[in-house]
């Protein structure tokens, strides 16, 4: 994959809401296989789905080292995701270049996310939301991969860290944001249900860890021993995801290990005297959001082993906990059009998130676990009440994600 450089262009982006429902996640745990899903994508608000009778026609296609090549006799099939329903409409096998073919009719009004998936080695891969009448082209085609348990290294495009102030309880909020770029042309999938895909260090006094916004869900990592551990599987692209946990006061100073090399290092420090050094971290002009301002530390091309130490000496503590609510997280600007540009056409590159639920995220959500509930071998009653109450919990945001869309729109 190719780096860019910001070479002193900034732009701004938003990182989405985290005490909005992001710590809500919590951090239980379900262990996939290889049975997992991969995000269908956003729903622009901008473009508002056609009624009436709509078509997709597309393609099936596996990227091999010689270019795609189309897959034949695969299940293609139908979603629809909205407030009063969701699940498969209509599915068919692929013709022996790939190729699909669906009609279906949109009520009036509807503003349901509708996506096509296949099926690949386990791993189901979607198109992007469905939004016009007719579909065709690169907005109707799966991209699937072979999948690999080595091999397939991932790379650190991006680490943040963001340090709350001190709070009531003499704690300090951490998120940390990582953007993880798998430049292979394979997804990579745990060697079994048990084996982690990418894990990090958590400092030794963290505590509270949540997983926050971002495309791997709770369901897909745990916390334990000191480390962050991910099941999600990573296609070819680049996956952006987020964590939170609190550390007392006396943690600070706080040294931040890098394991791995790191294309794009930030810190910001929610305190006028706070301080990050090491790894050739640099301040920048500080950052606004919710009137709250961060000292701003930025690096690039920092090397595995280099040291991070943020210092936050103790000051009154903060009438509330962290919430970024649109922070605004600088990062070259050169460096992610770089990265944007060279992710496989089946992911894209996320450079940043709205504010608030998104729906295709949720949609993901809510089909992920159906699949994890039917291929459960004989739930019990507690199992089935949790699965119910999930479903309900993700039924409602996805609901109210609509809503605010459609007012947005």
């Amino acid at each position: 994959m190719r780096r860019g450089r910001s070479g002193g262009a900034i732009a701004l982006l938003a990182l989405a809401a985290w005490g909005r429902g992001g710590a809500a996640q919590g951090a239980s745990v379900q262990l996939h296989g290889r049975g997992e899903a991969l995000s269908p994508g956003p729903a622009d608000p901008r473009d508002p789905p056609a009624a009436g009778l709509r078509t997709v026609t597309g393609r099936v296609e596996r990227l091999t080292a010689r270019g795609p090549v189309g897959v034949g006799g695969v299940m293609a099939t139908l979603h629809r995701v909205g407030p009063d329903r969701q699940g498969p409409v209509d599915s068919m096998r692929t013709l022996a270049e790939g190729g699909y073919r669906f009609r279906y009719r949109a009520a009036a009004g509807d503003r349901a996310i509708w996506f096509v998936s296949a099926t690949w080695s386990g791993i189901t891969y979607f198109t992007p939301p469905l939004r016009e009448a007719r579909v065709d082209g690169a907005a109707a085609l799966v991209t699937v991969f072979d999948t690999a348990s080595t091999g397939v290294p991932l790379h650190v495009r991006g680490r943040h860290l963001i340090v709350g102030a001190i709070d009531s309880t003499g704690a300090r909020t951490v998120i940390e944001v990582y953007e993880l770029a798998n430049d292979s042309a394979r997804t990579l999938v745990g060697r079994d249900s048990t084996a982690a895909t990418w894990t990090a260090l958590l400092p030794d006094a963290a505590h509270g860890v949540a997983m926050g916004r971002g495309e791997v869900t709770a369901a897909a990592a745990a916390f334990d021993a000191g480390r962050l551990r991910l099941f999600a599987p990573f296609a070819p692209g680049l996956k952006q995801f987020s964590f939170s946990y609190q550390l007392p006061q006396d943690a600070f100073p706080l040294p931040v290990p890098a394991a791995e090399p790191v294309t794009v290092l930030e810190v910001l420090v929610e305190q006028a005297d706070g301080t990050a050094t090491g790894a050739g971290l640099r301040e920048t002009e500080p950052v606004s959001g919710e009137a709250r301002t961060f000292r701003r530390f930025l690096a690039q091309d920092v090397p595995a082993g280099a040291v991070v130490t943020i210092v936050a000496p103790a000051r009154r503590p903060a009438s509330r906990v962290l919430q970024v609510y649109g922070v605004a997280i600088a990062v070259g600007a050169a460096l992610l059009v770089g990265l944007a540009g060279a992710t496989w056409r089946a992911r894209g590159a996320r450079a940043g998130a709205a504010a608030g639920d998104d729906p295709g995220r949720l949609a993901r959500e809510i089909a992920d676990l159906d699949a994890a509930h039917d291929k459960a071998p004989s739930p019990d009653g507690l199992a089935r009440e949790v699965y119910a109450r999930r479903r309900a919990a993700l039924t409602a945001r996805l609901t109210e994600a609509l809503a605010r869309r459609d007012g947005d729109a």
